[in-house]
């Protein structure tokens, strides 16, 4: 099968500030993700998504998580209210995924 955790910029599930609340949850202990991820998996491809589809599907997903991870600050520019990036590896992540969908 065509997925590799490396090719989706994936970081232990900590990382993603959209997850850390739901990792110490008493459900999440009883969740199986290998085995309810392949479920996802063979559902999208019963329903009719190629594989191309698919990859796309969890690119975007992996994305999602790390545009959770992006912060930004207050910068001035030339008298003007901006905004920069502070964490730029989630930003360069996501760069990298928009790159490999293309």
């Amino acid at each position: 099968m065509f997925f590799f955790p490396a090719n989706y910029a994936l970081l232990p599930e900590a990382s993603y500030n959209y997850l850390k609340d739901s990792i110490a949850t008493p459900m999440s202990k009883e969740l199986n993700d290998s085995k309810n991820f392949a479920h996802l998996k063979m559902s999208l491809q019963v329903v009719g998504f190629a594989e191309l589809e698919l990859k796309t599907v969890l690119v975007t997903l992996s994305a999602v998580l790390l545009l959770g991870n992006v912060t930004f600050a207050n910068a001035e520019t030339k008298g003007s209210e901006a905004a920069h990036v502070t964490v730029t590896s989630a930003a360069d992540g996501i760069a990298r995924l928009c790159c490999a969908c293309v």
